[in-house]
């Protein structure tokens, strides 16, 4: 998990950030995703993209394209086509120039002063006015608004518009106060319409540790699943289109136990045989109609 602790009013460390939030981290069977979903959606070139491909080792994937995936969820679940989310996505893959931070400094000045005090913000600003300023900063919307709801621990939400498919406005605790106090109309207008509002601050709650009163942890975790969830979705993923119940026994509030009971049709007795030899046979149900096995069922037991 990505330590709020470290990065928290921590400027200097906005670099290591976004490296940390781009870095490959999970398996896609590792994300809490519907499999059958992911896959469609990287059939219709929904994914965030992702350039650095290695041959012969299975892809990760990046808390960045993770939050993406879970705003995508999101939109799917209120309705949103799948053409109107890619342009939701080439709104938020572009790239914040140095220029929009050089344009946004003369307002933005008195706050990061105030936050990260005026030697930094000094600093900042002649990083990016240097010589080279073009690889200083090579960050896409979305993943400023992450930048943003990890070093001001604020509250960061998108929000969609169905009449506007490829607008989709950032709205913050920060950027609501300053609308408040400049009398925005424009964006106050956009508030008034309808729309979805899809918190970022919720998502990353699932990789962002908050131990910003706690300086250290015995451990740290790089999973959006606890190894327990994992497991069983990979017992779920193997087996689910033959399962017809799942029991899970709880113990301390923690997952011990998974019951599978799978239901197979069949027509022949061979079939009995085949799962007694394996020694399968610790529950088995069969269905027979007229005479002739019609439906297998066997239930097995998984320690988590």
């Amino acid at each position: 998990m990505i330590s709020l602790y470290r990065y928290h009013h921590n400027f200097k460390e906005a670099d290591s950030l976004l490296d940390e939030l781009k870095a490959p981290v999970f398996l896609k069977t590792e994300l809490d995703v519907v499999y059958d979903d992911f896959v469609r959606w990287e059939n219709n070139s929904l994914l965030w993209p992702h350039t650095d491909f290695k041959k012969n080792v299975q892809r990760r994937y990046s808390y960045v394209e993770y939050t993406w995936l879970k705003i995508v969820e999101q939109l799917r679940t209120y309705g949103f086509s799948h053409n109107v989310i890619k342009g939701y996505l080439l709104n938020l893959t572009q790239v914040v120039d140095n220029q929009a931070f050089i344009n946004a400094y003369p307002e933005a000045k008195e706050k990061l002063t105030e936050a990260f005090g005026e030697e930094v913000a000094r600093e900042f600003m002649e990083n990016i006015k240097g010589p080279n300023p073009t690889g200083l900063v090579m960050i896409s919307l979305l993943e400023l608004l992450l930048i943003n709801v990890i070093s001001y621990n604020d509250i960061v939400s998108l929000l969609f518009y169905t009449d506007e498919p490829e607008l989709c406005l950032p709205i913050s605790g920060e950027v609501y106060k300053e609308i408040a106090n400049q009398d925005d109309h424009e964006y106050i207008e956009y508030l008034n319409k309808s729309h979805v509002s899809i918190s970022i601050t919720e998502i990353a709650k699932k990789f962002v540790e908050n131990d910003i009163d706690e300086k250290s942890k015995s451990e740290r975790f790089k999973s959006i699943l606890s190894k327990e969830e994992h497991n069983l979705l990979k017992i779920v993923r193997k087996k689910y289109k033959n399962i017809k119940s799942l029991k899970i026994r709880f113990e301390s509030e923690e997952m011990k136990m998974i019951e599978v009971k799978t239901t197979k049709k069949t027509s022949v007795e061979s079939r009995l045989l085949e799962h007694i030899k394996k020694g399968d046979y610790s529950n088995i149900q069969i269905e027979t109609v007229n005479g002739q096995i019609v439906n297998f069922e066997n239930t097995q037991k998984y320690k988590l």
